[in-house]
Order: C-alpha cells, then sequence, then structure tokens
C-alpha cells in the first residue's frame, strides 16, 4: 500500500516524513507526495526539507491528477491506495495544517 498526499503547500510534508517509520510500520510501502507545482519546485522542496529517498515527490504541474480525482479547491488530500484502490481517503478544506494531518491517517489504518 502507499499513502499519497496531494499537497499545495510544503508546510505539510515535514510531519510525513517525520512519521514515515510509523506508517512502514503499519504496512504502507511508500509516502508520495504530489504537489500542482513544477518538478523544479518540487525538487527544490526535496533539497531544502531534507527529504529522504524512500518519500517521493511528484509534480502535476498542469492538475491533470488533481482535476481528474476532483480535488482542485481541496488544500489537502491523504489517501491510501492498496491493489489500485483508494482504502483511505481525508480532505483537507479549511485550514493550511490540520492540528494532526498523520494522525487520523495513521489510527485508521
Amino acid at each position: 500500500m502507499a499513502c499519497s498526499l496531494a499537497l499545495l503547500s510544503p508546510k505539510h510534508l515535514p510531519v510525513f516524513i517525520e512519521e514515515n517509520a510509523e506508517f512502514k510500520a503499519k504496512g504502507l510501502d511508500s509516502i508520495n507526495c504530489i504537489s500542482i507545482n513544477s518538478a523544479f519546485v518540487m525538487n527544490a522542496w526535496k533539497e531544502n526539507l531534507l527529504v529522504r529517498d524512500d518519500v517521493f515527490l511528484w509534480s502535476d504541474g498542469n492538475e491533470e491528477f488533481t482535476k481528474a480525482i476532483d480535488q482542485s479547491e481541496v488544500k489537502m488530500v491523504c489517501y491510501v491506495v492498496g491493489d489500485g484502490v483508494v482504502k483511505i481517503l481525508n480532505l483537507e478544506e479549511g485550514s493550511d495544517i490540520p492540528v494532526s494531518p498523520t494522525k487520523d491517517m495513521l489510527e485508521a489504518l
């Protein structure tokens, strides 16, 4: 299974990086971050946030993926995918950073 994030801000990512070991202990294979920024911005995030090689950053610069999952207006989407099926889906529409963006995901696993 993979935990994926569709983010609009690099502020969300560090919490998931910090708790990567807990996600792996719950059976997740990888954490993926998808953002509507360019590949150049995503590479800068990787360098500036010291993202390890086991967390993957993906660019959705044209918003093709974001529009395909109908989440253009949402600030953050967290989902767990297993065997090609979304098992858990959390949407954060209000605040920039939820109180505990990983807590609900870890509890649901």
